[in-house]
């Protein structure tokens, strides 16, 4: 094993041991739809001699609906004892990438009772890099007995997270991106709700992997102290289907936390439609690891249009007005409008973005923002996202600041944006309000032209 990792063993240790009976390799290589890669094939192609393949997506309870979920203990047993692979054996698990769905199986062999299960330090890049021994072909290893003992202490069911989340004091750690931790962008699986749940923190499990291996042990406790998971409460880690929330789980055994368990269902369980809460908003900087956030409900109203109104609203009379679209706005000046329009309304989605995201958002994505000027003075904007077009276009932010309320400006700012969105020549234009949004926004936008589509309940993470 690696002089600070009792779980890592290295490449030079595992090149040794190729002829000791004993010790058993494992490919464990799967990936995700967009990476275009397939761990099968990869396996076949080329992998560590008297290695055996572990198919994450067939060694599992494929009864459930839910990818990849841990099977049962005889399930587990049959398949693992026709690998040759037995509870008592060396295990010596990799992956293709380096560090991505290897910890998964390091962490379902413990679940089920195997006591010398290791991951091997780089993966199978590192092994190739150093010209380690490479077969093709499967493997045909005899079948042995394992006897699988499973650990129930260290896996969360739904049920269970529904009373932990209720009774707070279990910090959650959620290993997916940023963004789909906020909802900001669609969940890959079809049918999945945006964002998190209530009290989880985001901790993308990129940040406890550098080149293909795991952070140093005084970089993983950093990284959970900056993303505010209270390393003093027992941790639950989750992720999209239960893969990637394993490498916090390694990382958190590094660490000597050994009172976490991961929630195996993980998004595509908790992210269906039903009466869980969901949480969306970016997870703020410098959360306070004992910080507990504020919780709103909001009554979402979703609202289309599907043809360009024949009248546009005048010019407010008596002042001076100007709307002006933008071109290379910057992240200061964005957030300055953000702030100060939505931050009374609780927006979240662009709360939490670094100003680099920001940036790529605004300049190199699909964000048309124009800003209403009064007098010389930025008094509101609207933002249109052109990410769907042709299918629609949507007004994703429209609003006045505060001061510049009440002085008829929203209809003329309703009336801009609707324009500016059928002049994109989408199929239908689209807009979002909610019950913490001003309460004369959904008739404003009705009288516009819109017609409600859909409704729904949603937490957002109140901007205190």
């Amino acid at each position: 094993m690696q002089p600070d990792n009792p779980f890592l063993m290295s490449t030079e240790w595992l090149a040794s041991k190729l002829d000791n009976p004993s010790v058993k390799i494992v490919d464990a290589s799967w990936y995700l739809p967009d990476q275009n890669r397939n761990g099968r094939a990869e396996y076949l192609e080329g992998h560590i001699a008297g290695a055996v393949f572990f198919d994450i997506d067939a060694i599992a309870d494929t009864s459930s609906g839910l990818p990849h979920m841990l099977p049962t203990p005889e399930f587990f047993a049959e398949k693992v004892g026709a690998m040759g692979i037995c509870e008592r054996d060396t295990i010596v698990i990799y992956d293709g990438a380096g560090l991505f769905s290897a910890p998964r199986v390091w962490w379902t062999f413990r679940v089920f009772g195997a006591q010398n299960v290791f991951i091997l330090d780089g993966g199978m890049p590192a092994w190739r890099a150093e010209n380690h021994p490479v077969e093709e072909g499967l493997a045909h290893p005899k079948s042995v007995i394992f006897n699988a003992v499973l650990d129930t202490t260290k896996i969360k069911s739904k049920t269970e997270m529904s009373v932990l989340i209720e009774a707070g004091d279990v910090a959650i750690a959620d290993a997916r991106p940023e963004a789909r931790y906020a909802g900001t962008v669609p969940e890959p699986r079809p049918g999945l709700r945006g964002g998190h749940m209530p009290g989880a923190r985001s901790a993308p499990s990129s940040l406890f992997v550098r080149d293909g291996r795991l952070i140093s042990k005084s970089e993983i406790e950093s990284v959970f102290q900056d993303r505010g998971v209270d390393l003093k409460n027992a941790v639950v880690t989750s992720c999209g289907s239960g893969v990637t929330a394993a490498i916090l789980t390694l990382a958190l055994e590094t660490i000597d936390h050994t009172n976490n368990a991961l929630y195996d269902g993980s998004w595509a369980e908790w992210g269906l439609p039903g009466d869980h809460p969901v949480v969306l908003g970016a997870q703020m900087p410098k959360v306070s690891p004992t910080a507990k956030p504020r919780y709103l409900k909001a009554h979402i109203t979703e609202l289309e249009m599907n043809a360009r109104p024949l009248k546009r609203e005048p010019l407010p009379h008596g002042q001076k007005v100007a709307l002006m679209r933008t071109s290379g706005i910057t992240p200061a000046f964005y957030r300055y409008l953000y702030a100060e329009v939505g931050k009374p309304h609780h927006w979240f989605i662009r709360r939490g973005l670094s100003d680099e995201q920001l940036t790529a958002v605004l300049r190199y994505g699909q964000a048309d923002v124009w800003v209403l000027y009064v007098d010389g003075c930025p008094a509101g904007y609207f933002e249109i996202n052109t990410a769907d077009m042709p299918k629609y276009a949507d007004i994703q932010y429209l609003g006045l600041i505060p001061e510049y309320q009440g002085r008829g400006l929203s209809r003329f700012l309703i009336s801009e944006a609707i324009h500016a969105a059928w002049d994109k020549n989408p199929e239908r234009i689209c807009i979002q309000t909610n019950t913490l949004d001003n309460q004369r926004a959904v008739i404003l936008y009705q009288k516009a032209g819109f017609s409600a589509v859909g409704n729904y309940d949603e937490l957002i993470e109140a901007w205190d």
